[in-house]
């Protein structure tokens, strides 16, 4: 389910006339930025623009395949074989068909990720110079958690060549670039970058799901007191460490798991093992009732160079379908959840992790007082409509100024 922009937001935007608008992306991968580009291409849409998203298929075909996802035009170039030896977006032959392919002519060109196969074309739009090129980088990739700040093996070394290369590069290419963290637009301006621009992952406006009937749909314990993990991180093992630590103060504790099969670390766990609901990849649906079910959404992170650049998804999703959220206090979360009530904040580290959620696990089952969700709040900033006014204006803003240079 997709919201729909309220009159007053829709017609906001300081744009007057439409813009042709180009995403493009490395390959047709449904993780985090995923989401980030299909959500803001929706809202775009909706508010009058024409957005496309050219991307790369897992499937070998003759040439491109066309398909529309809610609304969004998709152009999805074929991929060749090799894939096993590097991943798909460094693949040579991706990257010649990619060139080979070409985008259509737009007023914005706007790539997502500094992977080769969306890159490289981007660039060779620009050497034309005919639009504004911006930049999406919502993740710092040089780092230990993706295991490409100390490659080891063909795939990996292939990957942080391309990586650190384009990350450098790229910033001081844009005309444009949008982050979601403070952290990467003060290391984007280092690299020369001209202007930058905050654009968090969005919510839609959409009202929560009853708390009992949502976990009637997913078959979860009615009575329980819930916290939820959502995909997976490198402080995963904290979340079990938080429900080790509790199952006996709290026999009404359970933890519910969405996303990537997490069975080999839960095992870990003998104690913990059977009040653990593993619940796998869940589609649209089933993921929006999980998200209601839950009394607490966990974000375990560590204080990493990775996490300092990040701001995770989840942290406005849980908040929106109305559960609270306990979140290390580091980076772009640290800086956001202080102003959203709702969010608690702990140290990011282990023991200061299994403190917080042991506290907080004992207010929600004594009933304390706990912060309360403010859905219009969180929705003024976060609402992806909203959100795409701010880009669509930001783009807008450097089309003129482009013009007024030329």
């Amino acid at each position: 389910m997709h919201g729909v922009a309220d009159s007053s937001t829709r017609n906001a935007i300081a744009t007057p006339t439409s813009l042709r608008i180009a995403f493009i992306v490395p390959e047709d991968r449904r993780t985090g930025t995923y989401f980030r580009f299909h959500n803001l291409a929706i809202a775009l849409r909706r508010l009058g623009h024409e957005v496309h998203v050219y991307s790369q298929t897992n499937e070998n075909h003759l040439r491109t395949t066309h398909a529309e996802r809610d609304g969004v035009p998709y152009h999805f170039c074929p991929t060749v074989g090799g894939n096993r030896l590097v991943i798909s977006p460094v693949n040579p032959g991706n990257i010649a068909r990619r060139l080979v392919a070409g985008v259509a002519p737009a007023d914005v060109y706007h790539l997502f990720q500094p992977y080769p196969s969306g890159a490289l074309p981007w660039l060779g739009l620009l050497a034309r110079r005919d639009g504004v090129f911006a930049y999406d980088w919502d993740d710092y990739w040089m780092n230990d958690e993706f295991g490409l700040k100390h490659p080891k093996g063909l795939n990996r070394r292939v990957t942080a060549l391309w990586v650190r290369f384009l990350e450098t590069y790229l910033p001081g290419r844009c005309d444009l670039l949008t982050t979601l963290s403070h952290n990467i637009a003060a290391l984007a301006h280092r690299l020369l970058c001209v202007r930058s621009e905050i654009v968090y992952n969005g919510v839609w406006r959409e009202p929560p799901l009853d708390r009992l009937e949502a976990r009637d749909r997913l078959g979860l314990v009615r009575d329980a007191t819930y916290a939820g993990m959502m995909g997976w991180s490198g402080e995963a093992d904290w979340a079990m460490d938080g429900l080790d630590a509790c199952l006996d103060r709290f026999p009404k504790l359970r933890l519910a798991w969405c996303g990537k099969d997490c069975s080999e670390l839960v095992r870990r766990y003998p104690r913990a093992v059977g009040r653990v609901d593993v619940l796998g990849y869940l589609n649209e649906e089933r993921l929006a009732a999980f998200k209601a079910s839950m009394d607490l959404g966990l974000i375990p992170m560590a204080d990493t160079a990775f996490n300092q650049y990040r701001l995770p998804f989840k942290l406005t999703d849980f908040l929106s379908a109305g559960s609270r959220v306990l979140a290390s206090d580091v980076g772009e979360t640290a800086i956001v959840g202080r102003d959203l009530p709702g969010v608690l904040l702990c140290r990011p580290d282990r023991a200061g992790w299994i403190d917080a959620f042991g506290a907080t696990i004992g207010d929600l089952s004594h009933e304390k007082t706990a912060p309360r969700i403010d859905r219009e709040r969180l929705l003024e900033s976060f609402e992806w409509t909203r959100i795409a006014v701010r880009l669509a204006n930001a783009y807008a803003s450097v089309r003129t100024r482009l013009a007024s240079a030329a």
